[in-house]
């Protein structure tokens, strides 16, 4: 703990003499999260506060940067990133980013490269340490109404530690009405490899503003493993977000069963509002069950946003955000 608090007291420090008027964003934001009761440093029925301010897509040249620094999980915390995008021949536009994180959990880097090869669309992704090492977003563009991106942690078993993930995604517009997802991942822990697959194929315009996919989720690893295949219905209306509606069979290996999963996005003038669900199948990597809902609107010269959260069996969290936008 003693390395990463001057960690983060450096970024901070970096944060506070970087030329704000140069960024293009900045956001401040509060928030509050009740662990499931028993899990976590924070007692049964406890609620840990946090909170961040964090400039984004500041410019240097060809490069564009991220800080920020927070409280979070009862301690300091600290986050920047680096972006690059650059002609790359065949793979057209490259962008090449990393990140790091470190706060009371942890610490860790990701790096990622994504680019396009002809109709396919490709990301890599490898991060490394005891912590998600995501960069601190703006929330205000992307709202929160998921759970946290699926962690293969539990599958690797309950050595914990540091943590080796790679993952690559590939989407291939077949023609304009058929395309393909592929999503595999490793990960590696001290209990050994964790592997995981999810795929989709999605087919446009079966009615008008309506996409069916079919989808495929599989994982395997020390603790367990699961199995899921679901068809999702998307309504994509021209020009507004799209909403999505997924029937999903499957489970973990000693459970199966049905599932369903939502997310519902409306657009009104400059408000947007979403409302996002799951209930089963008993996943080993994801909750048994979440809700989450989210509303931003223009507020001065940025956008506010709400969000909140409940998780399966019990933990929930609450966000406030402002975001302010430049004219850069």
């Amino acid at each position: 703990m003693r390395r990463r608090i001057p960690l983060a007291l450096l970024l901070g420090a970096c944060l506070a003499l970087t030329p704000l008027a140069a960024a293009r964003s900045w956001t401040v934001v509060l928030g509050a999260d009740a662990p499931t009761p028993g899990v976590g440093p924070t007692p049964a029925g406890g609620v840990t506060p946090r909170a961040r301010v964090a400039v984004h897509d500041l410019r240097l040249g060809d490069d564009a940067f991220e800080f920020g620094i927070g409280w979070t999980d009862g301690g300091p915390a600290a986050a920047a990133g680096w972006r690059r995008t650059l002609a790359a021949g065949p793979l057209g536009t490259l962008v090449l980013d990393a990140r790091t994180g470190v706060d009371a959990g942890g610490m860790g880097l990701a790096v990622a490269a994504r680019g396009t090869l002809g109709p396919v669309a490709l990301r890599l992704d490898a991060a490394a340490g005891n912590r998600a090492p995501g960069p601190w977003p703006v929330a205000a563009r992307t709202p929160v109404t998921t759970p946290p991106a699926p962690d293969l942690a539990p599958l690797a078993g309950p050595g914990g530690g540091a943590r080796l993930d790679l993952s690559a995604n590939a989407v291939w517009r077949v023609d304009r009405q058929w395309t393909v997802d592929l999503t595999p991942r490793a990960l590696r822990s001290a209990d050994g490899w964790a592997v995981a697959a999810a795929g989709s194929l999605r087919r446009a315009a079966v009615a008008p503003d309506i996409d069916l996919s079919l989808r495929l989720d599989l994982a395997s690893g020390p603790a367990g493993g699961h199995a899921a295949a679901g068809l999702t219905l998307h309504h994509a209306p021209r020009r507004a977000p799209e909403s999505q509606l997924t029937a999903w069979w499957g489970g973990a290996t000693a459970t199966a069963g049905p599932g369903l999963e939502l997310a519902w996005v409306v657009r009104e003038g400059g408000a947007q509002a979403t409302l996002a669900g799951a209930i089963g199948p008993r996943w080993a990597d994801r909750p048994a069950a979440y809700l989450a809902a989210a509303l931003q609107r223009p507020w001065g010269p940025g956008v506010a946003h709400v969000g909140a959260r409940w998780v399966a069996p019990g933990a929930a969290s609450l966000e406030l955000a402002w975001v302010m936008t430049t004219d850069r």
